[in-house]
């Protein structure tokens, strides 16, 4: 189920049906989740990261499933409720898209003026458009993608920041150079969109669980 195997990859919880609504919760619990502001479907999938986030143990129990008239009674709602359960992902997702074109964009711009025959060319311009990227990209996902959770949120994503330039300028360096010994800006920006596009999936798992990681109930 593609829910299942997203929630792994995003969360690391390896749960084999994470919609469903048969769960004993013990009632220490129950004052942490009547904070929660999300209905249905996605009430469901947001307790189980906020379980995971608090170091709650999750512990599935095997029964047996039977469907009346093929699940008719099911309100799941086959839109609305993915769009609600992937949410976070989503956001992250236009989060991340609005920060690479503007950093793509600026990339080009600033190598363009500087040249692409030196690693310290392509550095330069890595640096030059990640800092104003970084920016726009530290707001969003601050405000909208993990709503203002975590402590010393800035420092910990500047620090993210500055390992992701020198991979990114090493790995567009490297990619192109691996291509082609005869640099142009259309080869490293597309050699960029490679590299980013490896660092964008480790950078959300960083995001997640250090820079914007919940607090502990």
């Amino acid at each position: 189920m593609l829910t299942n195997k997203l929630t792994h990859f995003f969360t690391g919880l390896d749960i084999s049906d994470t919609q469903t609504g048969l769960r004993i919760v013990p009632s220490i619990y129950e004052p942490v989740l009547q904070t929660f502001p999300e209905n249905h479907f996605e009430f469901e999938f947001k307790m189980l990261l906020k379980a995971k986030d608090s170091g709650i143990e999750i512990k599935e129990v095997p029964i047996q499933t039977i469907y009346i008239d093929d699940n008719a009674s099911s309100h799941f709602r086959v839109i609305a409720d993915s769009i609600s359960i992937y949410a976070q992902f989503m956001k992250f997702i236009f989060s991340g898209i609005v920060s690479f074109l503007l950093d793509i964009s600026l990339f080009a711009i600033f190598l363009q003026l500087m040249g692409t025959e030196s690693l310290s060319s392509v550095m330069w311009a890595t640096i030059a458009a990640r800092l104003i990227s970084g920016v726009v990209n530290y707001g969003l996902n601050r405000q909208v993608v993990f709503e203002k959770q975590g402590d010393n949120t800035l420092m910990k994503y500047c620090i993210l920041m500055v390992v992701q330039m020198v991979c990114s300028g090493a790995l567009t360096y490297l990619i192109a150079h691996t291509i082609s010994q005869s640099g142009n800006v259309a080869l490293a920006t597309g050699a960029k969109l490679i590299g980013d596009g490896i660092l964008c999936l480790l950078s959300f798992q960083v995001q997640k669980h250090v820079v914007f990681k919940r607090r502990s109930a």
